[in-house]
């Protein structure tokens, strides 16, 4: 795995296309003070959004072990994490379709930014 910049992180995050571009656009311009605040409200959307894919993730393998599409071994949760991260980067780089989950994330964090704003 390779690090993270703040940009890629708010290329991964469910957000709008029209508020990743803001953020991506005028991120570097804010002041200090706010760009602390936004960036913890999207490091904490990410790590969010990670958790609940490798839970989707980890329910799918096992569902393809019971069925027989997989074995199971003792790295099970390292595959897990490794098929995470290829999605994020999938979604990164604008492969990856949204799905219920994500769409439930960005519904969270909407909401949460929202609160913020107040």
């Amino acid at each position: 795995m390779q690090d993270l910049s703040i940009h890629d992180v708010i290329k991964i995050i469910p957000l709008e296309e029209a508020e990743k571009e803001k953020l991506l656009n005028e991120f570097d311009l804010y002041e200090d003070s706010l760009k602390f605040e936004v960036e913890k409200v999207i490091w904490k959307a990410f790590i969010e959004m990670k958790n609940v894919m490798i839970d989707a993730k980890y329910e799918q393998f096992l569902a393809e072990i019971e069925l027989g599409e997989r074995k199971l071994t003792t790295g099970l949760m390292d595959d897990v994490r490794k098929a995470v991260w290829a999605d994020m980067q999938d979604i990164r780089g604008g492969k990856w379709k949204e799905n219920s989950e994500i769409q439930n994330i960005r519904q969270k964090l909407q909401r949460y930014v929202a609160t913020v704003k107040q």
